[in-house]
C-alpha cells in the first residue's frame, strides 16, 4: 500500500474525494449552500463523491494508495478511507493501524492523530464524517462518547444517519465547509440534520458550487 502526498487533492474537510471536485478557494458567491443528492445512494466506490474506501484528506495533504507516491509503508489495512475520519486539525483512526502509518498520517495531514472507536466500531472513517464545523456519528454513539469525541475535535456532533436510516455514514455523505453532497434517499430529516450540525447555511460557496447546483437542478428538469 502506498500513501501519498497530492495537493491537487486540498480541500478543507476530512472527506473530500480524491477524484471528484472540491473547492480550493474561499467562497466568494452569496448564495445560500445546499446539501446535493446523488441519483446513487451509496458513495462506497473510488469513482464516486466520497473517500469512503479510498483515500483520507485535508487541506494539507492527500492519504491515498492510488496516486502520486510519496511514501510507500507496509500496512495491512489498506482502505484508508474506512479507517481514517479527520478536518484540518485532527484525526480519528483505526485502533489496529501500525505506528508508522498513524505518524505518516500526523505528518502527510498535518494533524493530531488519535486512535478512537465511533460505538464501539474501529472503521472510524465509515461510521462518521466530521468537517472543521461540526460532524455527524453513528446514530448509537452515546451521550458520553459524544461529549468525548466532540471535546477531542473542538466541533459540535451529532448522531444521525443518512440514506434513510443508513448507519454507515460516509457511505452516503460527504462534506467540506460550504457543501454537502448526499445519497437520493436522504430524507428530509437527516437532509435537516447535516446541514444544521455543518453549518451549510451560514456558509457561502464559491461561483464553481453555484455552478454546479444550476447544473445539477437543470439535470432534472
Amino acid at each position: 500500500m502506498c500513501v501519498t502526498l497530492a495537493t491537487a487533492c486540498a480541500t478543507s474537510t476530512s472527506t473530500s474525494s480524491s477524484t471528484g471536485w472540491v473547492p480550493s478557494s474561499s467562497p466568494s458567491s452569496s448564495s445560500a449552500s445546499l446539501v446535493y443528492s446523488s441519483s446513487s445512494s451509496s458513495f462506497s466506490s473510488a469513482s464516486s463523491f466520497s473517500s469512503c474506501t479510498s483515500s483520507s484528506s485535508t487541506s494539507h495533504g492527500c492519504l491515498s494508495p492510488y496516486f502520486i507516491t510519496t511514501y510507500s509503508i507496509e500496512e495491512k489495512l489498506s482502505a484508508l478511507g474506512n479507517c481514517i475520519a479527520c478536518n484540518d486539525y485532527v484525526a480519528l483512526t483505526h485502533t489496529d493501524l501500525d505506528k508508522e502509518t498513524e505518524e505518516l498520517i500526523a505528518d502527510v495531514l498535518g494533524v493530531e492523530v488519535f486512535r478512537q472507536t465511533i460505538a464501539g466500531n474501529i472503521l472510524v472513517g465509515s461510521y462518521c464524517v466530521i468537517t472543521n464545523k461540526g460532524g455527524l456519528v453513528h446514530p448509537h454513539t452515546s451521550i458520553e462518547d459524544l461529549d468525548e469525541l466532540s471535546t477531542l475535535l473542538q466541533v459540535p456532533l451529532v448522531a444521525g444517519t443518512v440514506n434513510r436510516g443508513s448507519e454507515v455514514i460516509a457511505a452516503g455523505l460527504t462534506v467540506n465547509d460550504w457543501t454537502a453532497f448526499c445519497g437520493s434517499d436522504t430524507t428530509a430529516t437527516e437532509l435537516s440534520v447535516i446541514e444544521s450540525v455543518f453549518r451549510l447555511r451560514e456558509a457561502q460557496p464559491s461561483a464553481i458550487v453555484d455552478e454546479m447546483r444550476k447544473s445539477l437542478i437543470d439535470s432534472t428538469i
